[in-house]
């Protein structure tokens, strides 16, 4: 017996001792046909359950990563939320319960139960709350169309957790979260502020703070075309299917007038006199100049880098099914 036979043997005596081959083979069988029982039993599951929970189920399966990332997103957003919301609400315990006699519009009304004291401690923190979380949808949006960046990240170890080949449904995704926070802070906003201007005119007792002035303020004048420019993206992403692709294109680039307008919303004539309010006021360039840079340069360096190829000839095939490119 040479060397190498007596070392297959010696390790067959050695898995023997522990267990027959037998016994070793019968083992890996059982466990095939238990993992067989278990896929057969969840395919029959599935195909006994309605339609819809089917597609649910294939979809999940086909995009999991994807929608477990965009889940990890709308909870990140929830918390930012629930964050400022609580800074915000603590700070607005100290709203008077009664009209205060220096603020009464009359003199009688002094004393009297303070008008939307509740909303005047409920609004203002759902308001913050959703500007904080808007800007942070602002600040992921430029990340997920920096296309060059992105690419150089997908042959990373982040591609077993980011759904880069998922980016672009991603970013329409933080798109709509984006606006339908905008849409909910704005009808919010009209909601509140002008029954509040409203009462301070004709109200019984009168609301003592003039919210009309506010409507009319530098801030509420960029909040405007700032809601304006968010509604015209917005519907031009809605019936992106159903207008030139042209068309939605140039409609797009909006959003650099919307990072604009955003940076210039709070760097109000409160925020250039330096009063209190001013001074206290969360500025929006903090939450949106990382990203803004990030998109310029990645834009820049896909400009520097891209290079250029002409079209000779093009052909389709006699199904139809193939165009064939000659550069």
């Amino acid at each position: 017996m040479d060397a190498s036979s007596a070392g297959h043997s010696v390790v067959v005596q050695h898995l023997c001792g522990k267990a027959s081959l037998g016994n070793i083979i019968a083992l890996e069988a059982a466990r095939t046909r238990l993992n067989r029982e278990i896929c057969q039993r969840a395919v029959a599951w599935v195909q006994a359950q309605p339609s819809f929970i089917r597609r649910w189920h294939a979809t999940y399966l086909m995009r999991y990563r994807w929608i477990t990332f965009s889940t990890l997103h709308l909870l990140i957003s929830l918390l930012i939320w629930s964050h400022f919301f609580l800074k915000k609400f603590r700070q607005k315990e100290n709203v008077p319960t009664t009209i205060p006699a220096e603020k009464a519009v009359l003199p009688e009304e002094a004393g009297l139960p303070m008008p939307f004291y509740w909303a005047k401690r409920l609004v203002p923190p759902l308001e913050f709350g959703l500007m904080h979380a808007i800007l942070f949808q602002f600040a992921v949006l430029p990340i997920t169309m920096s296309r060059h960046l992105l690419t150089l990240a997908s042959q990373t170890s982040l591609a077993a957790f980011v759904p880069f080949e998922h980016m672009v449904s991603f970013h329409i995704y933080v798109g709509y979260i984006a606006c339908a926070f905008i849409v909910l802070a704005t009808i919010g906003f009209f909601a509140f502020f002008g029954s509040a201007c409203a009462a301070h005119l004709h109200g019984s007792p009168h609301e003592p703070e003039d919210f009309c002035a506010k409507l009319t303020s530098e801030i509420m004048i960029t909040g405007y075309i700032l809601f304006g420019c968010v509604v015209i993206i917005l519907m031009s992403s809605a019936f992106r299917r159903y207008i030139k692709y042209e068309v939605f294109y140039v409609v797009h680039h909006l959003f650099l007038a919307v990072f604009v307008v955003a940076i210039l919303h709070t760097l109000d004539d409160q925020f250039r006199q330096r009063t209190p309010v001013g001074k206290a006021r969360s500025q929006n360039f903090h939450f949106l100049t990382t990203s803004i840079a990030i998109y310029a340069v990645d834009r820049l360096w896909t400009r520097i880098c891209k290079g250029r190829c002409s079209l000779i000839k093009f052909s389709i095939t006699g199904d139809k099914s193939h165009l064939l490119l000659k550069l």
